[in-house]
């Protein structure tokens, strides 16, 4: 009788094993599809201005950040846009649409200034085209601050 009960109280430990394992496996499959979003520590305001140019000017692009903790940052930025759209840090175009930099914790503020130009099609007098501005702090985009501008283009 006494070895009836010990062989219950094993099976109950290995029942109470499994359903935990299992609550386990269901709680870890929904953090992996749905994770927890990430709070910036640093936002970003983009701006394009002119928004409207003509062949051979440039726009400015402005990217002003802001340090909300206070802590040291590797910024990056990516830049999609149509080939047609070149933009340059200083006078060098960003082959690979990508500018990175250390955000200091002593900086609650940061600003970074770009050029901007474009070309048209053959036999296309304007055109309309999407910047999309990606932020990632310390290796993670920040989906929230990113942005999208749209630059118009016409003939000179």
């Amino acid at each position: 009788m006494f070895e009836e009960r010990e062989k219950s109280s094993i099976r109950r430990i290995i029942l109470l094993a499994f359903l935990i394992f299992i609550i386990i496996v269901v709680v870890t499959i929904l953090v992996y599809e749905n994770p927890p979003e990430l709070k910036s520590s640093v936002t970003l305001k983009v701006s394009l201005n002119p928004s409207t140019i003509k062949v051979g000017e440039n726009s400015r692009l402005r990217l002003e950040f802001k340090n909300q903790d206070l802590e040291s940052h590797q910024i990056s930025c990516t830049f999609k846009a149509n080939p047609k759209v070149t933009i340059y840090s200083g006078n060098n175009p960003l082959g690979d649409n990508k500018y990175s930099f250390v955000l200091d914790a002593s900086d609650p503020a940061e600003e970074r200034i770009f050029n901007v130009d474009a070309l048209l099609e053959e036999w296309v007098s304007g055109s309309e085209y999407t910047i999309y501005v990606s932020l990632y702090v310390d290796g993670n985009e920040i989906s929230e601050e990113s942005q999208k501008l749209t630059l118009s283009v016409k003939e000179s």
